[in-house]
């Protein structure tokens, strides 16, 4: 395929994506996103960290709020600040500004911001895979397939439709990764090595549990050489060294994390290291919930993306192509296996802290031999499932109002739709396949010309 066909078919794998996002992005604040957005409209609207009075005004009333630190000042005041990782709202803070610039009300605030913030580095991170692929895989098809499936067909999708860090902590890791390309080529090796670690460092930034994953990336980065080596752990320093002057600005001191002070800081963080510690027995059982478990209120990773049983599969293969690449997975996959065993938990949709390991396992999918009819059978098997599940849950959890909530109800077009009193529950979602489908169509109906002129050509 030509460069420009290619170039095509990167921008109609983001724009699908995009799309998708969109079509569940909220137009409300829940529990957890309500606080980081808060902070971007502090920093926005005030210049401030302090989000006391806006808390309760961006949280929907079907939630509770709970995500939050307390802190006293040296005045005497008690001040309410975000409990989060702050990377995410001070990222929001442009696309506030232009929603806000532009006289939007608050609701088309919130959208905007989640779809500029979560649903753009969906979309990326899905052209980022469809990039890297190796069209001696599947060919382009199956780059196409593998981008789409990140994006759409995985809890991906969810988090790109809501103000939560997992979106943008994937891309930052992913976009670490990717960057060792350049290391393996010997080109650049210092700038190279430099972007790995800023990106690695900018995930945990956005996520502080994302630390562990960062930092074998940063590792992986190192082993190229000295040349490599200072250059990554630099870059990772300068957002590490960023985050810590939040801390000392927000809370009067460098450390510890901004968890100390939450809320929820007795019921979620106050054993071992901020909830990670030593799994026993209570937390291999909760891991287990985590991977394979179905309840009301979530459901299992595996459960919403089966696809990850074909990546382990093909894990072993995956690593022999690329020993230092497939190291660097299986470290992160068990950092992350391990934190959630001490903090992990549905909290939204599926095991919310394994989702920056999501890219990685569609590139190790990479892994299966394609050749073989049994591989492209089941990975097309593995691949609709997942896009069913996702689809659906991506409009299934986290409502508005749980007590309102009705089946294919969460998105745009029931949102449209609404007013004229119309209801088509999961019938919406041929709205959202229309308008992929015509990203697609123009490039369809240029190639069947083409082969058909080829045809009378010949």
């Amino acid at each position: 395929m030509n460069s420009n066909a290619a170039r095509g078919n990167g921008l109609k794998v983001f724009l699908s994506v995009f799309i998708a996002c969109a079509f569940f992005t909220n137009f409300y604040m829940t529990t957890n996103d309500a606080s980081r957005f808060s902070l971007t409209v502090a920093l926005a609207e005030r210049g401030s960290l302090e989000i006391t009075d806006i808390l309760p005004e961006v949280t929907s009333d079907g939630w509770k709020m709970r995500d939050y630190a307390i802190v006293k000042r040296d005045d005497g005041r008690v001040v309410v600040l975000s409990d989060k990782a702050p990377l995410g709202s001070f990222v929001a803070v442009p696309a506030y500004a232009a929603a806000r610039a532009a006289g939007l009300p608050m609701p088309w605030r919130m959208f905007i911001v989640s779809l500029m913030v979560s649903g753009l580095c969906a979309a990326l991170t899905s052209l980022l895979i469809y990039r890297s692929a190796p069209a001696s895989w599947a060919g382009e098809g199956g780059r196409v397939a593998l981008a789409l499936l990140y994006g759409i067909g995985s809890p991906a999708l969810f988090y790109g439709s809501i103000f939560f860090s997992s979106s943008l902590t994937a891309f930052c890791l992913f976009a670490s990764f990717i960057s060792m390309t350049a290391l393996k080529r010997g080109e650049g090796a210092a700038r190279a090595a430099a972007l790995v670690g800023l990106l690695a460092g900018a995930a945990a930034a956005s996520d502080y549990y994302a630390a562990a994953p960062a930092a074998c990336l940063v590792v992986y980065g190192a082993s190229f050489g000295r040349r490599a080596a200072f250059p990554a752990v630099a870059g990772f320093a300068v957002p590490i060294a960023a985050l810590l002057l939040y801390h000392d600005a927000a809370f009067g001191a460098p450390w510890p994390l901004s968890y100390k002070y939450a809320a929820l800081f007795g019921q979620y963080h106050s054993s071992g290291f901020f909830g990670v510690s030593a799994p026993g027995p209570e937390g291999l059982k909760r891991l287990a919930v985590l991977l394979f478990g179905i309840n009301r209120d979530g459901w299992g990773f595996v459960i919403t993306f089966p696809p990850a049983i074909l990546a382990a599969v093909a894990f072993r293969r995956y690593a022999k192509s690329d020993p230092r690449a497939g190291a660097a997975f299986a470290a992160m996959a068990a950092a992350l296996l391990f934190i959630n065993t001490g903090v992990g938990w549905f909290d939204a949709y599926s095991a919310r802290f394994m989702t920056p390991l999501l890219p990685f396992l569609v590139v190790a999918l990479t892994g299966l031999d394609m050749k073989r009819p049994a591989a492209r059978a089941a990975f097309a098997a593995a691949s609709a499932v997942s896009l069913a599940v996702n689809v659906v849950g991506a409009d299934r959890f986290m409502p508005e109002r749980i007590w309102e909530a009705a089946a294919g109800a969460q998105n745009l077009a029931a949102a449209a739709l609404a007013p004229f009193g119309v209801s088509l529950g999961y019938g919406n979602f041929a709205f959202l396949a229309l308008s992929i489908a015509l990203v697609w169509l123009p490039g369809a109906v240029a190639l069947r010309r083409q082969r058909k002129d080829g045809k009378e050509g010949g």
